[in-house]
């Protein structure tokens, strides 16, 4: 038994080195063909290419970095005026009661016409298809809003 087990072992790692080693000769293969495609037949033509290639990434990683400076300015001056906005219309009084007076949102009515139906907690997160904590959490601010 022993014997055969060892014969197997071995077999399996016989296969292993044929197939590791097609992998391997595929692979280059393909390095080859991709080369030659490129018109690389020698190693100054592979610095050429390889220096055309940096060129390239480098003015996409120039276009990314200015359009992302561009887009973050913006979002700077929106945020500024939105505080400024923010800032000269709401009293000072006011802005938390605004806060807490939040609108009901789709999921809230939808949880209270089902609870107002008789369902229960595990009811309606299996028909809303959300979590049983957050029906609990909807129904008890409903509660204390509605003190």
């Amino acid at each position: 038994m022993q014997m055969f087990l060892f014969a197997a072992g071995v077999g399996i790692i016989l296969v292993a080195l044929i197939l590791n080693g097609r992998e391997r000769q595929s692979y280059a293969e393909f390095q080859d063909r991709a080369l030659q495609r490129e018109g690389v037949t020698n190693l100054a033509d592979l610095s050429l290419v390889m220096a055309d290639l940096t060129a390239q990434l480098t003015e996409t990683a120039d276009k990314i970095t200015s359009d992302l400076d561009k887009r973050a300015g913006e979002l700077r001056e929106l945020i500024e005026s939105a505080r400024q906005l923010a800032s000269s219309t709401i009293p000072s009084g006011a802005a938390t009661a605004e806060i807490t007076a939040s609108p009901v949102s789709d999921k809230e009515r939808a949880v209270r016409r089902l609870a107002e139906q008789g369902a229960d907690v595990l009811t309606i997160a299996r028909q809303l298809n959300i979590g049983k904590g957050e029906v609990q959490l909807i129904l008890d601010l409903m509660k204390t809003k509605a003190r």
